[in-house]
C-alpha cells in the first residue's frame, strides 16, 4: 500500500472519533477496535502527536493514548 496525506489523514479522523468516545486507550485496544492496521495507527498517532492533540501514558505494559 501506498501512503498519502488523505489516506494517512481518514485514519487520523477515524482514530480522533475513537479516542473522543473512548479516553485512555491503548495501542492494543485502537488496533482490535478500530480495525485499522497497526501501522496505519502508527502513522495517525504520528499525525495527532505532530499536531500536539494528544498525550500518552506508559505503564509497565501498555502505551495508553488520550486526547488533550
Amino acid at each position: 500500500m501506498r501512503y498519502d496525506n488523505i489516506e494517512i489523514g481518514k485514519n487520523t479522523g477515524e482514530l480522533w472519533k475513537y479516542l473522543e468516545e473512548n479516553p485512555k486507550s491503548s495501542l492494543r485496544q485502537l488496533v482490535r477496535e478500530t480495525k485499522i492496521p497497526k501501522n496505519d495507527i502508527l502513522l495517525a498517532l504520528g499525525w495527532l502527536f505532530k499536531e500536539d492533540k494528544i498525550i500518552s501514558e506508559e505503564t509497565k505494559r501498555e502505551i495508553f493514548f488520550s486526547l488533550k
